[in-house]
């Protein structure tokens, strides 16, 4: 095999930009930029972040984002640290508690499904697929 360590450090980046969808990345890259400024503007240094200055970062953005966004923002950050070599802030008692507290002030109530009736249970049955006896002899669904 003939590789070339260039070739090499190509395939490395590209595996690394790869690792993160583009829709991820964007949303991490507005959230961390978020926090960096919250931070900075408080004269803390958003990486190698103090958790009580990820906390409070997490409860401003949550008064007026959903649980999924804060959740969002916090995967960023801890993203950003864990990119940097460092652990991420956000494995806090501190930061999880501010998230799960947030996600339990702004949840909505949660609905019952309605049950599925005959025709419906029918349609499911007709369309799913039957058990057989696979080549090792094993049932396989």
């Amino acid at each position: 095999m003939n590789i070339t360590l260039p070739a090499a450090a190509g395939e490395l980046r590209a595996n690394v930009a790869a690792s993160r969808a583009d829709a991820t990345r964007r949303n991490y890259d507005a959230a961390w930029m978020a926090f960096a400024a919250f931070a900075t503007a408080a004269g803390e240094r958003p990486l190698g972040a103090d958790p009580a200055t990820v906390a409070l970062y997490l409860s401003s953005v949550g008064a007026a984002a959903s649980p999924a966004t804060v959740r969002v923002h916090a995967a960023a950050i801890a993203a950003k640290h864990r990119d940097a070599g460092l652990s991420p802030p956000t494995t806090s008692p501190e930061v999880r508690k501010t998230i799960q507290g947030h996600a339990c002030r702004n949840a909505g109530p949660q609905g019952q499904a309605r049950p599925i009736d005959a025709e419906a249970c029918a349609a499911i049955v007709a369309v799913a697929p039957r058990r057989r006896i696979g080549r090792a002899g094993c049932i396989e669904s």
